[in-house]
């Protein structure tokens, strides 16, 4: 069967209407051609490491500056019972104690409540008891200890370049009487450590870096947290102490 001229010309007219393939680029339609990203280095790469000499010389100057030390007795009140055995017996008592910075000592004594006109002093000496002072403490308000005790709080700077054991007492004057808390004839006896001597035995960088962290680590319950942070401060809104 041969197709008729009409057919013939309808499939010519088709062809004729076919349209040709066209590449076109992304520029000439306003584009970028290409795409660029930025790679930054990541925040939690650990810091570059310093050299050996940079580290020795860190620790060196640090030495000669800070001073370091050491507790000869356990915080008070980390024995709870004994603390309190100890408060019902003198009837004054050390509660916790600090070094902040290596520049003050810092600390809370409780006293049981005896008179509404009481005293609260620190008697301590840095050079063995060739001479002391006595430093009076600052009362506190506590709302959670029902008018039964006291807190207050002392405040004494460290000398420059203490080389002597520091050592303290505490006394409580009242119209009752006075009393001490000497830590049971001991006193409370708190050691100077010679970072200088600890760093010359190290004989690497990183001996040296751990030597730091060592002598630096604290006796029993030097971690404690600073009276600034324990007792007084926000008391609105912290539970009783006991």
């Amino acid at each position: 069967i041969q197709p008729t001229s009409r057919t013939l010309l309808q499939l010519c007219s088709n062809g004729s209407k076919r349209k040709d393939k066209k590449v076109t680029f992304a520029d000439t339609q306003g584009y970028s051609l290409t795409l660029t990203k930025y790679l930054t280095e990541s925040t939690n790469e650990p810091p570059k490491s310093m050299t050996s000499g940079t580290l020795i010389s860190s620790d060196t100057d640090s030495s000669t500056k800070e001073q370091k030390f050491a507790f000869k007795f356990t915080q008070p009140v980390a024995n709870y019972v004994e603390f309190k055995r100890s408060l019902e017996q003198h009837n004054v008592s050390l509660e916790n104690i600090v070094v902040k910075n290596s520049l003050c000592i810092s600390g809370t004594v409780k006293v049981k409540n005896l008179s509404f006109d009481k005293t609260v002093s620190v008697r301590i000496t840095f050079d063995n008891w060739k001479s002391y002072s006595d430093h009076k403490c600052q009362y506190v308000k506590n709302a959670y200890e029902n008018g039964a005790l006291d807190t207050f709080q002392f405040n004494v700077d460290v000398p420059q370049c203490q080389s002597e054991d520091i050592q303290m007492c505490f006394q409580y004057v009242c119209d009752a009487g006075e009393f001490w808390d000497n830590n049971r004839g001991q006193n409370y006896v708190i050691s100077v450590i010679n970072n200088r001597s600890s760093i010359e035995k190290s004989k690497s960088p990183v001996a040296n870096h751990l030597s730091n962290i060592s002598t630096h680590a604290p006796s029993t319950y030097m971690e404690l947290p600073g009276p600034q942070f324990n007792t007084w401060v926000g008391w609105e809104g912290s539970g009783p102490f006991y």
